[in-house]
């Protein structure tokens, strides 16, 4: 009798309940790689460990493009950090997910109606994805102008990262999968996330340099939605604000879907450098003092005179979300529920600022803005931490990323295999 070889044993004989699933995410910031990992097992799901790591730099992208030697440097610092977890469990995932955002991703939900020739048949498995093919050629076109006209590059240098189908109606009646049913207007509200072709080629080229398989890039807003919506009151209306090192990302969101994503070229290090300039000190001086602002260890005075010196900058930032917000609200009322977010939120200024503005004199809401800091722990109810509480809302991207990642149906993932093999043939 021939012997079992280990890999036989660990693919064939190992009980199905002691398996599990390791999920990678990075988040490329524009200070820093923050790196965790997800686990999916038979029993619930967990994000076993993390790790951040800063450019030894500054920034990613400090000379006007990207520092792709430095990323990838300070990636493989980050993932060798992740080599082990807090119980010395070796950890080695072979699977990627990439989270881009911070002005690199743009995003849009674009509604498109299928006419079917022969109403009176049922839907099956094959027209279904013919159906989709369909939508989402004509929404690459739409997106394709989209993309010229915020950018001003050539239509040409789009890549589509990510398609998603996040709602499905037959003669206006909504359905969650339309195979079996009959009817003549069949219509998908598609979620797409696009960036230029040479970052997309840069994020490839990296994984396969890390020698990991790349499941998917995503869009940072869209899986922090994704996670808001399973696990608050929110209703399916609200506002993302992600304010990042150097951008801030505007999502909207509304029944239920994430309509838009813009972005706003300001952030945390925006009141980093005004705080360097007025004290003349070293921009990671500044920055340290920044993250102390609201506590105790400044006093009152100190508190109010950095204060003063950041709230001509505060105020240009809500001037520019203000434009944001009004394009969002030329068809509809704006959710009223805003969910604040990233390393720049921290400040308390811009959170009082923000809800002494007087937005109801430009811009019209449901009812008067309310802001909510949304944290890892707001956002991880259904995910184990495995103990890993000290948290903050520098955290908020990767763990929705990958409680998203980890919290997808087989159902999902299967509309998703058939949207990536189109964008496939779409793209090539």
């Amino acid at each position: 009798m021939e012997g079992i070889t280990i890999s036989a044993f660990f693919r064939h004989i190992l009980p199905r309940r002691f398996r599990s699933e390791l999920v990678l995410v990075l988040d490329i910031g524009t200070f820093s790689v923050k790196a965790l990992i997800g686990e999916r097992k038979k029993e619930g799901y967990s994000i076993i460990s993390r790790s951040v790591r800063e450019y030894v730099g500054g920034e990613m992208n400090a000379d006007g493009s990207l520092n792709v030697s430095g990323i990838t440097h300070t990636v493989r610092q980050a993932l060798g950090d992740l080599k082990h977890s807090e119980n010395k469990r070796r950890l080695a995932p072979k699977k990627l997910v990439l989270g881009i955002g911070g002005g690199f991703v743009y995003g849009k939900t674009l509604l498109q109606t299928y006419i079917r020739d022969n109403p009176e048949t049922e839907i099956d498995a094959r027209e279904f994805v013919n159906i989709i093919q369909k939508c989402e050629q004509r929404s690459f076109e739409q997106i394709r102008k989209f993309f010229h006209r915020e950018t001003e590059r050539s239509e040409l240098e789009v890549r589509i990262i990510q398609a998603v189908i996040q709602e499905i109606k037959i003669d206006g009646y909504e359905v969650k999968n339309p195979v079996g049913f009959k009817g003549k207007e069949v219509s998908l509200a598609l979620f797409n996330a696009y960036i230029p072709k040479i970052y997309a080629k840069i994020f490839e080229d990296l994984a396969s340099v890390l020698k990991l398989e790349l499941v998917s890039i995503v869009s940072a807003p869209y899986e922090v939605f994704r996670v808001v919506m399973k696990n608050t009151k929110s209703g399916g209306d609200f506002i993302l604000l992600d304010m990042g090192g150097s951008m801030t990302e505007v999502a909207l969101a509304r029944k239920g879907k994430l309509e838009d994503i813009r972005a706003i070229p300001m952030g945390g290090s925006s009141f980093t450098r005004r705080i360097s300039e007025s004290l003349k000190i070293g921009f990671w001086e500044a920055e340290n003092i920044k993250r102390k602002l609201g506590t105790s260890l400044l006093g009152k005075s100190v508190s109010k005179k950095l204060e003063d010196m950041i709230l001509r900058d505060a105020e240009l930032f809500l001037h520019s979300l203000a434009l944001i917000l009004n394009d969002f609200s030329q068809v509809t009322l704006l959710p009223s529920r805003v969910y604040l977010y990233g390393g720049g939120s921290v400040l308390p200024i811009f959170q009082k600022l923000f809800l002494e503005h007087t937005w109801r004199d430009t811009l019209s809401f449901f009812a008067k803005p309310t802001i909510e800091l949304l944290t890892p722990a707001s956002l991880g109810e259904a995910v184990n931490m495995q103990g890993i509480s000290d948290v903050d809302m520098h955290w908020t991207i990767p763990y929705g990323i990958a409680i998203s990642q980890l919290l997808k149906e087989k159902s999902e993932e299967d509309t998703a295999k058939i949207l990536r093999r189109s964008l496939r043939l779409i793209q090539s």
